[in-house]
């Protein structure tokens, strides 16, 4: 019986001399003694009689057998001490009947062996499968006369104690004794006071340097305060700027205006500061704003500067980023990498370097480190903040900015889905036989890393770059008016930020579709909006009422449409053709109602109507409110389009065209007629014969208008051009 203790006792990772000399290395058992056909009983029996010992092995107290144990199995080829040899390695099973999962564990203390030189291997390999092993426990020896511990007992010692290096839990000691011996214990409540703020202080200073998570905090708290005060003065100033009364004269109306401005100005440059300071997202919100016609001109004036002011990341905090997204180094990818960033933008940076597989030069856009970091906190401030704006001025609600940069952001930040979009956008330009719409293939993309094809080209309004390359500017408005038409009025699939920066032009290449010298390429493809059949159908047949000629029956059929498209009353009517179109809509209507004249009868769109439809929609009694009610009950998509309006007029600006005002109309109505002749061929019944020829006579009879009028419009503007009274060729040329 005591062999055998101590044999169970060298299994249990003992090395006494006792042992060793009732036990081998080569003495145990095969996996073959681990029978199945073992008796239950005999095995449990061994179980129940068994002890602890106290060198932490098995003591066997009886070799009877007797009723199995519950819930457990045992195959040993015989009881503890039968052949007086060490017991075999217990193959243990759960059974059917319920137990107490510990009670082998509390009763045995049975372990696995460790790996020592002396035994290599801890267990056979058949045996390495145990669903159960016990976890050593150090418990002192039994006192001597000391009652048994009671069935399933468990250890105060069962939990495995955590390994304290001795000598920090020494220094740890003289520390405590050394500030207990140097510093007096406080005895006044001030004094108490005063320490537990220093330690408080120290903790905090503690934490922050050695936390991670503890300074990612105080940056956010900062973030967040930075921009809060920010806009706590800026309704500071509009309260006080609302408290104000003027004289009901000219001189009280120019006090007004000036007022006004200056407050706008004052209240925009300060926001403008902050999103500059935080960068991130607030930048990608400022550039927005610098876009939106509908907003104050100081306010999107204040964040023209916000444009170019995207800073780059260092090529350390990149060449980790590449390593958690792809989880191999840039060199496994790339032979060379350029450094310096070609291109930066508010949410990522473009890179060019040469792949290793192909050697083509590639594209490789990587977002920048930190705008994950504190998207999600910098996205619900400002809705909390664009919310205390509702509430404090309830007639001016931008809560519907925080809305879609809540929708959308997310979306750009997913390399991923900028993929599916370009992929979607191929498709869609794939049936043209002839386009100067180019989209550079997508190698690969991850969330935060996306490698493209390199087009080597300048941005679409460097004029030099066009005059150097005999690119005519006229061509290159054009084509991107017919780019943006056929995606809203035919796809439905439209980008909603085409501004210039996005843009590249270049010569066109050997085997291109562009019928002219050069192509237009789309760069970015982050964030695209989809327009449901019936909306986009409404909305061109809207359009195509503004390039009628006025009559009561248009001037129905435009109001008709604009409650279609966008739930618009007749009080807020003119309000939404300026707000879509753009043009001093919100005088000259006329006495019989038939309202503004045909857009196609408007002359250029100077800067001074730009400022005139901006100051009457501020200081207009009452319209800023309709503009805000707008724009919160429109759908948000339709606000989308109103941007993309407004970057298409900005382009051709940017450009300095030179051909007729009206040429961009044009090119919109063709589009608005054929969207309209395809949803009735799709949607008409094969024989209703008097509704499609009707179909098909609006349709060509608009066609032919049209061309009547492209052909009018440019002759009458190289008239003018050649007696000398093109504005703009005057401009130019001096």
């Amino acid at each position: 019986m005591l062999g055998s203790a101590r044999g169970l006792g060298l299994l249990a990772g003992h090395r006494g001399a006792a042992a060793r000399t009732a036990w081998r290395p080569g003495a145990l058992a095969p996996s073959s003694h681990l029978s199945p056909r073992s008796s239950p009983a005999r095995s449990a029996s061994c179980l129940e009689g068994a002890g602890r010992h106290p060198l932490g092995g098995l003591a066997v107290g009886s070799s009877s057998c007797s009723s199995p144990a519950p819930g457990l199995t045992a195959n040993p080829p015989a009881c503890f001490g039968h052949d007086g040899r060490p017991p075999a390695l217990l193959s243990l099973t759960r059974a059917s009947a319920p137990t107490d999962r510990l009670a082998l564990k509390a009763n045995t203390g049975l372990h696995r062996l460790a790996p020592s030189p002396r035994y290599p291997a801890a267990l056979p390999p058949s045996s390495r499968s145990l669903s159960l092993s016990a976890t050593r426990w150090q418990s002192p020896s039994p006192t001597p006369g000391a009652p048994p511990p009671p069935p399933n007992a468990k250890p105060a010692s069962f939990a495995r104690k955590p390994r304290v290096d001795p000598r920090l839990a020494q220094l740890q000691r003289d520390l405590v004794r050394l500030v207990r011996r140097r510093l007096p214990r406080p005895k006044t409540r001030r004094q108490r006071l005063v320490v537990a703020l220093v330690a408080a202080l120290a903790a905090i200073i503690a934490a922050y340097e050695l936390s991670t998570t503890a300074q990612h905090g105080v940056i956010a708290v900062e973030r967040c305060a930075v921009i809060a005060w920010a806009v706590t003065r800026g309704v500071m100033d509009y309260k006080a700027l609302f408290r104000k009364t003027w004289d009901d004269s000219p001189e009280g109306h120019r006090q007004r205006h000036d007022d006004y401005e200056e407050t706008h100005r004052r209240a925009a440059t300060r926001l403008m500061e902050a999103m500059r300071q935080l960068g991130g997202i607030y930048i990608k919100l400022g550039q927005h704003l610098s876009t939106v016609q509908l907003v104050p001109l100081p306010w999107s004036q204040a964040m023209k500067p916000l444009q170019d002011q995207c800073f780059p990341t260092p090529l350390e905090a990149l060449q980790d980023l590449f390593l958690a997204e792809t989880g191999a180094p840039m060199s496994y990818f790339f032979s060379s990498f350029d450094p310096e960033p070609i291109g930066v933008a508010s949410l990522a940076q473009v890179h060019r370097a040469v792949d290793r597989e192909t050697g083509r030069p590639v594209a490789v856009k990587c977002m920048h480190p930190d705008i994950e970091e504190f998207s999600a906190i910098d996205m619900r401030t400002t809705t909390f903040l664009l919310g205390v704006v509702k509430r404090v001025f309830p007639d001016f609600e931008f809560t519907w900015l925080g809305e879609e940069m809540e929708a959308n952001l997310p979306l750009e930040m997913d390399f991923r889905h900028e993929e599916a979009n370009a992929a979607r956008c191929v498709k869609d330009f794939s049936t043209l036989d002839k386009t100067t719409f180019v989209i550079p293939d997508v190698l690969w993309a991850k969330k935060r890393v996306m490698v493209m094809e390199f087009i080597q080209g300048a941005r679409v309004d460097d004029l030099e770059y066009l005059a150097r390359h005999k690119i005519d500017r006229n061509l290159v408005s054009r084509e991107i008016a017919e780019i943006t038409s056929r995606m809203i009025y035919i796809t439905g699939f439209f980008h909603g930020d085409l501004h210039a920066g996005n843009l590249l032009i270049r010569p066109a290449q050997p085997g291109s579709r562009s019928p002219y010298n050069f192509e237009v390429v789309l760069l970015d493809h982050g964030l695209y909006f989809d327009l449901p059949s019936d909306l986009r159908v409404n909305y061109a047949r809207f359009w195509l009422s503004l390039m009628a000629r006025p009559s009561p029956r248009v001037e129905a059929e435009r109001r008709h449409y604009a409650k279609e498209v966008a739930n618009i009353s007749d009080d807020a009517y003119v309000l939404f053709v300026t707000a879509i179109s753009g043009r001093a809509a919100v005088e000259g209507v006329s006495e019989d109602g038939t309202g503004r004249q045909s857009m196609l009868e408007m002359g250029a769109n100077t800067d001074e109507e730009k400022k005139k439809v901006r100051t009457a929609m501020v200081q207009q009694e009452g319209l800023l409110p309709q503009l805000f009610k707008l724009l919160r009950t429109m759908p948000r998509k339709l606000v989308m389009l109103f941007k993309v309006n407004d970057l298409n007029r900005a382009l051709d600006l940017a450009l300095e065209t030179t051909h007729s005002p009206v040429r961009v109309f044009l090119i919109i109505a063709s589009y608005c007629n054929l969207a309209i002749r395809l949803d009735d061929l799709a949607h008409l019944p094969p024989l209703s014969l008097g509704e499609r020829f009707s179909s098909w006579w609006r349709y060509h009879s608009w066609k032919w208008t049209l061309k009547a009028w492209t052909v009018g419009a440019d002759l009458q503007y190289a008239v003018e051009r050649w007696r000398g009274r093109g504005s703009r060729e005057l401009k130019l040329e001096l």
